[in-house]
């Protein structure tokens, strides 16, 4: 009779270890899938958009207010509130004089800066204005050639002008184009070229579109195109995905441009592309991983008991848990960082960049599976081999006894 009810209570224990062992399979499947999901999402145009790592609103892109010269009085520029002007935020210059009432040590009366300062300096500078003109409230401005018109211009006239310099930089499309950028507006440039309302950065592409409800809704909008997944970007024609007139622009004239644009250019793709690449790879890893260990999870429901079963299960899940949070936790921290940073530097722009919420939140999820998984299976190890870890913990922590003095040295 004993011997039954020992047979019947190990059977029940075994049943009830398997039934427990059916969570952390759950957990796991779950967090692969998670995983595979946001690998698949912006694969073709509308896939799973709202999974999106990384967003970017250029709809109410001002670009008057932002190409204005930022005041030196501002205190988002420098150290200790310090602004990248000569000035710091308390309107001393770099001398320590107090520069606020117009003093320039006392060489003009005026300061030199105050031009600079005006809320309509880009204005003055666009219609032709000197800041001597612009202080005379544009007194025989008429002999001064137009900002855009010099921007605009193909090369022709004298070759010391800024338009005989930008002209045989970019050619007259380039020029037309800079001088629409600085005149139009997005409203006005994008109708004309194309430009999309929004990019969003995908593991494996990078998608842009327009807003259906409104500037900055990005819970319902229109997906104009799609990177091809898994391919590099070898231009960033293929980003803002203009028609043919910003095509040709950056085929024929794009190698004509300063070294410098040239370089900020490739930099720009090689940090996208390495980003991608970086952030797929992980993906890979995180839901390769999870499904490794849900398939052995699943081995361990046919003998949940057997020791080598148990410990592979312990490290596969402690593995796959450490990829996911590597994984997702790196992606925040710098989705995040780079978010930041993006915001401060296009805020005059009205440009905002966010870091994706139901990335982060499928992410956060795959997260606590994968750590639910593998803290049960750290306790299914220590219950199967209590008495062995008892054993080691005695032998390394605990003191072993002195050894016995010889009866000659107690006499």
């Amino acid at each position: 009779m004993k011997s039954l009810v020992g047979k019947a209570s190990s059977v029940a224990g075994s049943l009830g270890l398997r039934v427990g062992l059916l969570i952390p399979l759950i957990l796991t499947l779950l967090s692969a899938i998670l995983s595979t999901v946001l690998l698949a999402s912006g694969t073709s145009p509308g896939m799973l958009e709202n999974a999106a790592v990384f967003k970017l609103d250029i709809s109410r892109l001002d670009l008057a207010n932002g190409l204005r010269p930022e005041s030196p009085y501002s205190n988002r520029g420098g150290r200790n509130g310090a602004g990248f002007g000569p000035g710091d935020r308390f309107g001393n210059d770099r001398f320590g004089n107090d520069d606020r009432f117009g003093r320039d040590g006392g060489r003009s009366g005026r300061n030199p800066l105050d031009f600079f300062r005006k809320r309509d300096a880009v204005d003055d500078l666009v219609n032709g204005q000197t800041p001597d003109q612009a202080s005379n409230n544009g007194k025989n401005s008429g002999s001064t050639p137009h900002f855009g018109d010099l921007l605009a211009s193909s090369g022709g006239g004298s070759n010391n002008t800024l338009g005989a310099a930008l002209g045989s930089a970019v050619g007259s499309q380039g020029g037309r184009l800079i001088s629409g950028l600085l005149g139009q507006g997005l409203d006005g440039f994008g109708s004309a070229y194309g430009l999309p309302q929004w990019f969003s950065l995908h593991p494996r592409t990078l998608c842009n579109g327009d807003f259906i409800d409104g500037p900055g809704s990005f819970g319902s909008v229109r997906v104009r195109t799609c990177t091809i997944p898994g391919r590099s970007l070898q231009n960033l024609g293929e980003l803002i995905s203009m028609d043919g007139t910003y095509q040709n622009f950056q085929n024929i004239y794009m190698y004509q441009l300063p070294k410098v644009v040239n370089e900020m250019n490739r930099l720009t793709l090689d940090t996208i592309n390495t980003s991608m690449t970086l952030l797929t790879v992980a993906l890979v890893l995180s839901a390769i991983f999870t499904f490794l260990a849900a398939i052995v999870n699943l081995i361990a429901l046919a003998s949940p008991k057997k020791g080598i079963v148990v410990v592979i299960n312990f490290l596969l899940a402690g593995l796959a848990w450490l990829i996911v949070a590597i994984t997702y936790i790196a992606s925040f921290a710098v989705t995040n960082n780079f978010v930041q940073r993006i915001n401060v530097m296009f805020e005059d722009f009205q440009v905002v960049s966010q870091l994706g919420p139901q990335f982060l939140g499928m992410g956060v999820t795959a997260l606590i599976f994968s750590t639910l998984s593998a803290l049960i299976w750290t306790a299914v190890f220590f219950l199967q081999f209590r008495s062995t870890l008892v054993s080691l913990f005695k032998i390394l922590f605990t003191r072993a006894p002195a050894p016995a003095k010889h009866a000659e040295d107690q006499i």
